[in-house]
């Protein structure tokens, strides 16, 4: 029979999505909204960091690439580069 503390519940991948939905419902808070991916990166973390590491390490980055993301686009549009398409 396996010991119950060696076995681990795998965590859902729906993680993932974490960090990218606080991203869009900070959207409307304007500047310090953008921000909200990191802070929802930093949540999944620490809430699987305890369940898998390596997990919460994958959650908390695709926090920071979405924030980055969301700041490329920024400044594209800022600099008027969306402009050429509408």
């Amino acid at each position: 029979m396996a010991n119950k503390s060696k076995i681990r519940k795998k965590s859902s991948r729906l993680w993932y999505l974490f960090p990218i939905l606080v991203g869009i419902i900070g959207g409307p808070f304007g500047i310090i909204g953008g921000f909200f991916p990191i802070i929802g990166g930093v949540i999944g973390y620490l809430i699987l960091k305890d369940r898998d590491r390596k997990f919460a390490n994958r959650v908390f980055l695709v926090g920071i690439l979405y924030f980055g993301i969301q700041l490329i686009i920024g400044f594209l549009y800022a600099w008027g580069f969306f402009s050429i398409f509408f």
